[in-house]
């Protein structure tokens, strides 16, 4: 699948987002689409945990794909976040957050989390 990811935000902004394993045994760890690995936090890899999204024309809609490495997941947090500078830092401005589970048809958002 592709595109399950979407925040609004202001149109012309850098968005990306981090997804966070909530339950079973991954609990805590934190996706790596970069190594396509599912980690134990580590500051040093904030930039190898950003999932890159993309701004459908200028609507300030920015929408992104689920990494396959969550695939075998249930739950997932995904956290959107600003990025303020060229790259991805752990002081970026969080916009939203939504919880993901994985349905018989794909990845669906079931509620809001608070960021």
């Amino acid at each position: 699948m592709a595109n399950e990811l979407i925040v609004s935000h202001t149109s012309g902004i850098a968005v990306y987002a981090v997804i966070r394993i909530p339950v079973r045994e991954n609990i805590g760890r934190w996706a790596n689409p970069v190594g396509g690995t599912l980690d134990v936090f580590a500051g040093v890899g904030w930039v190898d945990y950003a999932v890159a999204m993309a701004e459908l024309g200028t609507t300030g809609l920015f929408e992104g794909d689920m990494p396959v490495v969550v695939n075998a997941e249930s739950t997932v947090e995904v956290i959107y976040l600003e990025r303020l500078t060229a790259v991805p830092l752990m002081t970026d401005t969080k916009i939203a957050g939504s919880m993901f589970q994985m349905l018989a048809d794909g990845w669906t958002a079931v509620e809001a989390l608070r960021v």
